[in-house]
């Protein structure tokens, strides 16, 4: 019993320490989406943009959040428990060799074939409508932008060396670098059409890419690695690590795809679409990478530890904890962001060319993002359970399972009154349909995951969110008018005490419903999680 308290405890405050550097990153990262609204509005060619900085987006999510940074952590935890340390880092050469010299010939491929790349990634509609112009641009921007790929899969290598020695705080950190380096030279180079600003976006984004990487090299150097020049294919850990990676790289890949068909779509609807669609998707990833991703991202060391030793039991509590407190999260996360969805899109970004029906189209595409955040965080969640135990196939399936719906439910969704709205819907009824399969498939492997601590804390969780939501509602109907006329400041503040206000409404309500989760985070928060008590 106290090996599994300590466990929970350990993953509380790594995710606590992910969470915050995640915040500051994606902080940066609203203020960088909120210069380029300025600078290029709801138009056509900031849809070009959003559409060339997926493909990079989709490598950073696929890789650095997904596939590559997490196989590698049970393939080289088993190799250093094994083999040993020296083993262990001779495999990560060779890995960093062959990872290098195949991402190199992609990114040669992806660069001639940069075109192909941006029509598939969402320029369907500027080949049928005939507009030259913008698929030059963004055939460029994707030319630029796609050396990220390289930089990023070693960067993805390394964070996951890093994950399995419980460093989580230096991997999140390089995507502040990112972030930073974009803002600087938003800044510097401000003035220009907005075309030469999409430019000078796109150099920004490859070379924050590059100090990314760098930063992960003195960390790893310090826990004992030295780069050897050995390129050894026959190697069966590298197979291994590669037999994982392809259907996992699949897997996540297709999740991902589910946002390609939606850009593609929402081009034909018409233009702003695709940016509105974009940048509620980054608003809905901040909570999400503040505890979603964090939370997976810490919970695969343990979970993959408790696979190899078979500890079913410990697994299970372990999944169920984190499940648990991942409601805690997001639901009134949820319910927030659907009632101040508008408030927050336009604080964020509705000044200079952005106008209110850009805000418009945003809130309303972030109201049906929200709708499954409990879904794609949990999907992180479970994910990371099929990872440990070295089966990547089941992702991959019904992963296809959930691309299919999602692309039935758009074609349908798309031709409501909800337009580019329906889209988002659609995605997040697709990623509920793909949890349900996965949570099916591990129960019948292991047992129901779902169970009464998880029935009970998803009820409690959701009527103290609904009490918080309509207090969070009331609160800015009746400040409306002021709040759309106020200032910059005026607005920031009033969703601070807004946002402030419905934390302590929710705080009381777990309080008062004796919330089991809360007390356990707030026992780890004053270390008490460490204090041995009596086994009853």
């Amino acid at each position: 019993m106290h090996r599994i308290r300590d466990e929970k405890s350990s993953i509380f405050k790594s995710a606590t320490v992910v969470g915050f550097v995640t915040v500051i990153s994606r902080i940066f990262g609203l203020i960088r989406d909120s210069i380029l609204a300025s600078a290029l509005g709801a138009s056509s060619i900031n849809d070009v943009f959003n559409i060339a900085f997926e493909i990079p987006n989709f490598l950073r999510r696929v890789l650095g959040e997904g596939s590559l940074s997490a196989v590698i952590v049970p393939v080289f935890t088993e190799k250093m428990e094994k083999d040993g340390k020296e083993s262990a880092w001779k495999f990560l050469s060779n890995a960093f060799n062959i990872i290098l010299i195949t991402t190199l010939i992609i990114t040669a491929l992806g660069i001639i074939l940069s075109r192909y790349m941006f029509i598939f990634w969402g320029g369907v509609k500027f080949v049928v409508k005939d507009e030259s112009g913008y698929l030059d641009l963004g055939a460029n921007l994707t030319r630029i932008m796609f050396p990220y790929l390289t930089f990023l899969a070693l960067t993805a290598l390394l964070m996951g060396v890093l994950h399995s020695f419980k460093n989580f705080a230096t991997p999140a950190f390089r995507s502040i670098v990112l972030n930073i380096t974009v803002i600087i030279a938003a800044i510097i180079f401000r003035k220009g059409t907005p075309e030469k600003y999409a430019y000078i976006f796109a150099w920004a984004v490859l070379a924050g890419a590059v100090l990314g990487f760098i930063i992960l090299i003195p960390p790893v150097v310090r826990k004992g690695f030295r780069y050897s020049a050995i390129i050894d294919f026959k190697d069966s850990t590298l197979r291994k690590l590669f037999l994982l990676l392809l259907p996992s790289f699949y897997g996540l890949a297709i999740s991902e795809l589910n946002i390609v068909v939606d850009k593609n779509l929402a081009n034909f609807i018409g233009p702003g679409c695709v940016t509105a669609l974009s940048y509620s998707h980054r608003l809905i990833q901040l909570p999400l990478a503040i505890f979603a991703i964090s939370l997976a991202t810490v919970l695969l060391p343990s979970i993959t530890r408790q696979v190899l030793s078979k500890n079913t039991t410990e697994l299970k509590e372990t999944t169920s904890f984190a499940l648990r407190t991942h409601l805690l999260i997001m639901i009134p996360a949820t319910v927030g962001l659907i009632v101040l969805s508008y408030p927050i899109s336009q604080l964020i970004y509705e000044r200079g060319l952005w106008t209110s029906e850009g805000t418009r189209k945003t809130a309303i595409a972030l109201i049906f993002y929200s709708v499954g955040l409990v879904s794609f965080g949990s999907l992180r969640i479970v994910t990371s359970i099929f990872y440990a135990k070295q089966d990547m196939m089941t992702p991959v399936k019904l992963g296809v399972v959930g691309l299919v719906s999602n692309i039935i439910l758009n074609l349908i969704l798309m031709r409501t009154p909800l337009k580019h709205g329906g889209l988002a819907l659609a995605t997040s009824i697709a990623a509920t349909i793909n949890l349900v399969l996965l949570l099916r498939v591990l129960s019948k492997e292991m047992g129901s995951f779902i169970n009464r601590k998880i029935v009970i804390t998803f009820t409690k969780t959701l009527l103290i969110s609904v009490i918080m939501g309509i207090v969070c509602y009331l609160i800015y109907k009746f400040m409306e008018m002021g709040f759309s006329k106020g200032s910059t400041l005026y607005k920031m503040i009033f969703l601070a005490v807004n946002i402030s206000i419905g934390i302590v409404v929710f705080i009381v309500g777990c309080i008062v419903a004796k919330l089991s989760e809360f007390k356990t985070a707030l026992s780890i928060i004053f270390k008490k999680g460490h204090q041995k008590q009596p086994n009853k």
